[in-house]
């Protein structure tokens, strides 16, 4: 049985989890004897009944986090620069490794078709086996990992033998790798000063307004008016009303609405900065010709890919008419009042994720807690079933992370079975 401990298995997950490995054959300088340790291993997942029915294979493995030696030498690391004291090396110790077991969440991918096996720790690729591709080498002396990840499936499927696993991780699972949900309301109670902040630049009489213009809007796009045409002019003035609308992120004075565009915009126009400013005939071409690839013309807010908000202008045999898009919670409110700014020009709109809008501004809205391993974005299929767009990690510091832990509904995963060996 392997003796590693925690530390030393973190860091060399972590440096194997910053290599790209993926579409790769991995090479060790010691594969000789990291292969079999290999073969058994996904032998042994094999075993368990894969989560998509096919290739996945899921198991929490746990090690002991040691000593703080174990962690480190203290006078290396001082005379290195890292640490002054020793209190801090062992604050340090004590808050990468909290608990006296140490859980690592491991997915083993095997396809035997395509001759393809991966292992992921911690949402970190450490290993790959792509025979449809060429060799990488990786000059980590990894057996000993191997060794271990293959001594910690054993006991899994020991305990699964026994009847034990499942009742483990539902009854021991550090909180801070469980996922859960959590209101709004129920967060921004421990939390007011968020609530606060929210609130700020859209008071109570907006909420009301918003609410009321937003119930007229119907399930798609057949529920907005239409106008018969559209010019490059017009849409930059769609957006400098959304821009006025929030003066707390946009200063447009001295500004025309095409020069705001292309302050706070994007930037990738498609080359709508040619078209002509009072043309509906040059603006249709733009927008029909079919060579609007690549850019982001309608990303009026510049952001990532989770964070911009966007104005896209469409088209149907009816007429023209408007559709916003921002439903990150650091742009909700700079979203709703580019678009209450809209309907109070007259602009036919449609708002996308109305309900959800609806439901952040009520506080009911869902908010999905994810392990500290996931990075809090597009986290969306760990909530099968349920309308979640904003996802955060547990809280590490005290007394919000009892509070938020004593509002949380947990989620577990299906339970992990075995194959039949019939």
């Amino acid at each position: 049985m392997s003796e590693l401990k925690a530390p030393v298995i973190k860091h060399y997950i972590d440096s194997m989890g910053t290599r790209s490995f993926s579409g790769h054959r991995i090479q060790f300088h010691d594969q000789n004897v990291i292969d079999p340790i290999l073969d058994k291993i996904f032998a042994l997942v094999r075993t368990i009944k894969p989560l998509d029915g096919e290739r996945t294979y899921s198991l929490w493995l746990r090690a002991p986090r040691g000593s703080i030696e174990d962690y480190g030498d203290f006078e290396e690391l001082k005379e290195d620069g890292v640490f002054e004291i020793y209190e801090d090396f062992v604050n340090d110790w004590e808050s990468f490794f909290p608990d006296e077991i140490s859980w690592f969440s491991m997915t083993a991918i095997y396809e035997a078709d395509i001759q393809f096996r991966a292992l992921i720790f911690d949402n970190k690729l450490v290993y790959e086996d792509n025979h449809r591709s060429e060799y990488k080498y990786c000059d980590i002396n990894a057996a000993e990992f191997f060794q271990w990840v293959c001594d910690a499936v054993e006991n899994c499927i020991a305990e699964l033998e026994a009847g034990t696993y499942n009742a483990i991780v539902k009854d021991e699972l550090p909180l801070l790798k469980r996922t859960g949900i959590i209101s709004r309301n129920d967060y921004w109670d421990i939390y007011p000063e968020e609530r606060a902040d929210f609130y700020k630049y859209f008071d109570e009489s907006k909420q009301k307004q918003f609410l009321s213009t937003i119930a007229k809007q119907g399930k798609d796009y057949g529920s907005v008016g239409r106008i018969q045409n559209m010019t490059a002019g017009m849409f930059f003035d769609a957006c400098s009303y959304g821009y006025a609308a929030n003066p707390q992120a946009f200063c447009i004075e001295g500004l025309s609405p095409k020069e705001q565009y292309y302050r706070f915009a994007d930037g990738r126009d498609d080359n709508l900065v040619e078209v002509p400013l009072d043309s509906p005939e040059a603006f249709h071409d733009w927008l029909t010709n079919g060579e609007l690839f690549g850019g982001h013309p309608w990303e009026v807010m510049r952001g990532g890919n989770a964070t911009h908000v966007a104005l896209y202008v469409h088209i149907d045999k009816k007429g023209y008419f408007f559709s916003l898009a921002g439903r990150a919670i650091g742009r909700t409110v700079e979203t709703l009042n580019f678009y209450l700014a809209l309907c109070e020009h007259q602009l036919p709109v449609f708002l996308h994720d109305a309900e959800l809008f609806i439901e952040r501004l009520k506080g009911t809205e869902a908010i999905g807690i994810v392990s500290e391993d996931e990075i809090p974005k597009y986290c969306e299929s760990l909530f099968p079933g349920n309308n979640i767009h904003s996802f955060m990690h547990l809280p590490w510091e005290e007394p919000g992370k009892s509070l938020v832990v004593s509002k949380c509904i947990w989620l577990f995963d299906d339970p992990v079975e075995l194959m039949s060996k019939e």
